[in-house]
């Protein structure tokens, strides 16, 4: 089981709330986001926005969630820029 450290959210990134030790930079790691989630009110309301969507996916597997996300964040794109 891996350390756990407190941590804060700044400017939509997660942040050490303490000094620690970080692997390199673009090092993957494995982050749970169960305290903040009880925390944060924020993080609150972003759960239960999206327990449907958790409910959906469910039996999908990781690489089918990853293209849906994808999918979904290539069409916000083009609406943004004025292409959808």
């Amino acid at each position: 089981m891996g350390k756990f450290i407190r941590a804060r959210i700044r400017e939509g990134r997660i942040e050490p709330a303490e000094s620690v030790q970080l692997p390199p930079d673009g090092t993957e790691v494995l982050v749970s986001l169960e305290e903040a989630d009880r925390a944060n009110e924020w993080f609150r309301e972003l759960h239960r926005l999206f327990t449907p969507m958790r409910a959906e996916l469910a039996a999908e597997s990781e690489e089918a969630v990853d293209e849906r996300i994808a999918q979904a964040v290539k069409v916000s794109r083009a609406r943004k820029r004025g292409k959808a």
